[in-house]
């Protein structure tokens, strides 16, 4: 399942090197909608730029959920040669000369430390405790991480490097990955040494983690105007006084795909905007405007409330019927 394409028009190709990361980014998407468009097992985010709840963010090019866990895909345009010596330093060849790279496998470790942080802030309304009891987390959840070259490249490898591999080779190492997962689930196959396969997301599950990431996924456009208004704020700072702070605006259960009014309903977790005209679910995220802490939604015959326990307040947040 595609749940999130790359979209075009928020990348101009203003330059070669732009161009040529658009190329194997949608090479890569194109891939990926190809193995995996018609599995609900497999879900797959291009393109997805996340914004936790602390405003902190991350760009990943590639995201796959599955049931036992997560696989980072990070695309990279690499048209000649890209080598890994000993050390795990990574280079790659330009106009006949070596030059020196970032380890895109480092940064792809760095995007899965923050998905990590950022779903275990949140798991209370993701999964659910493990025998009635223990709340699930995301600390051991499985992360796998893949580097994709361009078609075109080649790989020099001085040093075991099983995380880089050619684009088209990329839904082979998912199955594989997934297969792993789901051998090591058995009982009898169970290794306590390895995290294999000791995550299985539910329906549910799946459904609740998708939408928090779709959820929480901002456009380009929200980025360059966030910085245009940083920038005349800065203009401004010494020739008026601060603004107070701004409120905390809601949506109430506007469809950030179609525009259309969601309803409440209960997941087997907790409260959620569903969209009847697009089938798109929504997390209910609200805070209080007063200390910022995250208000609890409740359930009064065809009334819901939201309260913040810390301020000890309580107001009625809508009047939806829950089907």
């Amino acid at each position: 399942m595609i749940c999130k394409e790359r979209d075009r028009s928020e990348h101009p190709e203003s330059d070669r090197f732009s161009k040529a990361g658009a190329e194997a980014e949608e090479k890569m998407a194109f891939y990926l909608r190809r193995a995996f468009a018609e599995t609900k097992e497999i879900r797959v985010f291009n393109d997805l730029r996340f914004r936790d709840d602390t405003g902190d963010r991350a760009q990943i090019d590639h995201l796959v959920l599955h049931r036992h866990g997560f696989v980072v895909v990070e695309s990279k345009s690499v048209s000649t040669k890209v080598k890994v010596n000993e050390h795990g330093e990574w280079s790659r060849q330009w106009n006949r000369n070596w030059q020196g790279m970032q380890s895109p496998v480092q940064q792809a470790k760095f995007q899965v430390d923050f998905l990590r942080r950022a779903l275990n802030a949140s798991c209370e309304e993701l999964v659910g405790k493990a025998l009635g009891v223990i709340q699930t987390r995301f600390t051991n959840c499985p992360m796998d991480v893949l580097v994709a070259i361009s078609d075109k490249g080649t790989i020099e490898r001085g040093m075991k490097m099983p995380e880089a591999v050619k684009a088209d080779q990329v839904p082979d190492r998912i199955r594989d990955t997934v297969k792993r997962h789901k051998k090591a689930s058995s009982f009898f196959n169970l290794d306590v040494r390895s995290n294999d396969g000791i995550y299985k997301f539910s329906d549910d599950e799946m459904s609740n983690i998708s939408a928090f990431l779709t959820g929480h996924h901002y456009a380009l456009t929200e980025q360059r105007a966030e910085k245009r208004a940083q920038v005349k704020e800065t203009r401004a700072e010494y020739t008026t006084p601060p603004p107070a702070p701004a409120p905390i605006e809601t949506t109430m259960g506007k469809c950030a795909k179609c525009g259309t009014q969601c309803m409440i309903k209960w997941g087997r977790y907790s409260y959620y905007w569903k969209c009847a005209a697009c089938d798109s679910n929504m997390p209910i995220k609200e805070y209080c405007p007063t200390c910022r802490e995250k208000m609890k939604l409740r359930k009064d015959k065809q009334k819901f409330f939201i309260r913040c326990e810390p301020c000890e307040t309580e107001r009625l947040y809508c009047e939806f019927e829950m089907g």
